[in-house]
């Protein structure tokens, strides 16, 4: 892949807010007999099963982003070497796709 081509990838994922993810939690655990009936027949999974493989997954990822992703992808500072005091390094994280297992 390019460098920078992960810009066109996923543009609207830039500027989601964690209240949409707050939004989606919810949605999740709002929605989730939906979704295990819905799983139940394409994985043959029981209800039990896809309650803790998909419901509780995604909730607990959801979670973790709405109290820990803020903080988790702040810019970072990181320090130079003298000969190039006069630069400023840092490492931004961004969102580059889809990670799935």
């Amino acid at each position: 892949m390019e460098h920078g081509a992960h810009r066109e990838l996923l543009p609207g994922r830039r500027t989601d807010t964690f209240y949409e993810y707050t939004a989606c939690y919810t949605y999740v655990l709002d929605h989730q007999d939906d979704t295990v009936t819905a799983c139940c027949p394409y994985s043959g999974k029981t209800k039990v099963d896809a309650s803790f493989g998909e419901i509780l997954v995604t909730a607990e990822k959801l979670k973790w982003t709405i109290d820990h992703g803020e903080k988790a992808l702040t810019p970072e500072r990181r320090p130079t070497n003298f000969l190039m005091m006069y630069k400023k390094n840092s490492v931004r994280y961004e969102p580059l796709g889809v990670v799935s297992a």
